[in-house]
């Protein structure tokens, strides 16, 4: 049994190793942004576009979805709209990155961008100092699977 603990501790601890680099994010990510007056008087925009950067094991209208937000809605900036759909992607632990961005502003028009970043997939379990059978045994028990995502409870 010293044996897997130390595997496990082993696995652990090269798993930071095949975390994505920033260079790894897309280069379509824009670095200017409409400057958008955070004071105590909202205004209220209508979302004329929602585009999702940086999630390419997902369909966009899948994540679209998942924020809550839709196009023809009426959000409020500041407001709780896009808060809320930062945190219900943090909820799911699958990006180590979110960040919601206004990429234009027209009149009371907005375009948005999810901008996410996932987290590294789990290409290659190794097992050392076991047999097979013993290895057959934890594989159920462990409860990683290769191609799985690295969640924060996996890490951990």
């Amino acid at each position: 049994m010293n044996k897997f603990v130390n595997s496990i501790i082993l696995f652990l601890l090269t798993c930071p190793l095949l975390a994505q680099s920033a260079d790894s994010l897309p280069d379509s990510i824009p670095t200017a942004v409409p400057d958008i007056e955070y004071t105590y008087q909202r205004r209220t925009y209508e979302i004329a576009d929602i585009q999702v950067t940086g999630a390419d094991s997902y369909e966009d209208f899948v994540l679209i979805g998942f924020s809550g937000l839709a196009v023809g809605d009426k959000i409020e900036v500041p407001g709780d709209q896009i808060t809320k759909a930062i945190q219900r992607f943090w909820k799911q632990g699958l990006f180590s990155d979110v960040k919601i961005v206004a990429t234009k502003i027209e009149g009371n028009k907005i375009w948005l961008e999810i901008r996410l970043a996932q987290r590294p997939r789990i290409s290659e379990l190794i097992y050392r100092g076991l047999k097979k059978n013993e290895k057959e045994d934890i594989e159920p028990k462990v409860g990683i699977a290769k191609g799985n995502q690295m969640t924060p409870n996996i890490s951990d």
